[in-house]
């Protein structure tokens, strides 16, 4: 007898079982059986281990083959909130992170300088995260969990913010809608989209490393912002403004940014 085990995260939540053999061959999966081929759906449950026994007979022959396939699921505590970023304004900051890979995520919780953890209200199934009413040039110690259905997941890693205000102005940039106009747009039903390549120069001294974008477009709006080729870091949505975090660019020197813009179909 042949067993194999596989461990999966608290988001499966389902699995598909599918044995195939030789031609004629008659295969069983459980209480599932056929020839040559067969497939059964199971339901896994968060922190059990389901055992699936799975028997080949060859056509025209008494040998059989005997597998054990055990498939355990996770549970919320085994996952936590990864590459948490916490994003420093004026009286507040955000957080930015990948979600924890479980199933019916239904809120957020913080906890600040090793307090209680504090749910947001409303509630937020998503990031990024706003905190508020914090103060400026105070550093603060956050983490951040996800609370499920079946309890919360466990903490992420502690990161460290420093709200103040704003040193440089953000760039804003206001783009121009007659000469978008005569770019190239894809149509789907009442909306058309198209992609614009902009450079973002720094007239600084020093390297940047950070910026943010306000992006304004008469008519229409700005859905999302990655950096161009070539350009360093990510860009993120922050309530009504863009984020591009880890820019890195050199004093004197731009770096690219492609912009996907929306507009209603008239």
């Amino acid at each position: 007898m042949t067993v194999y085990t596989v461990s999966v995260p608290h988001a499966t939540t389902n699995a598909r079982v599918t044995a195939t053999a030789f031609e004629g061959d008659f295969v069983e999966i459980g209480s599932t059986s056929g020839a040559t081929r067969v497939e059964t759906d199971l339901r896994l449950e968060a922190g059990a281990t389901t055992t699936l026994t799975v028997r080949v007979s060859r056509s025209g022959t008494s040998d059989a083959v005997t597998y054990t396939l055990t498939l355990s699921r996770g549970t919320a505590s085994d996952e936590a909130p990864t590459n948490v970023h916490a994003i420093p304004d004026a009286g507040r900051a955000w957080l930015t992170f990948t979600p924890p890979a479980v199933a019916d995520l239904r809120n957020y919780e913080v906890r600040i300088n090793d307090g209680s953890w504090t749910p947001f209200f409303p509630t937020r199934s998503a990031p990024p995260l706003l905190l508020e009413e914090l103060d400026d040039d105070v550093t603060y110690a956050v983490q951040v969990r996800g609370v499920t259905t079946q309890g919360e997941t466990a903490a992420s890693e502690t990161v460290h913010v420093t709200p103040h205000d704003l040193s440089d102005p953000p760039v804003t940039l206001t783009l121009d809608s007659a000469s978008l106009a005569r770019g190239v747009w894809t149509i789907e039903g009442s909306t058309a989209t198209r992609t614009v390549t902009i450079d973002v120069r720094n007239d600084d001294d020093g390297l940047l490393m950070n910026s943010w974008l306000h992006l304004k477009l008469p008519g229409g709006s700005v859905v999302d912002v990655a950096p161009g080729p070539g350009a360093n870091g990510d860009v993120v949505k922050l309530g009504d403004a863009w984020y591009w975090q880890d820019a890195r660019i050199p004093a004197g020197e731009s770096s690219a940014i492609v912009l996907t813009l929306e507009s209603e179909v008239r």
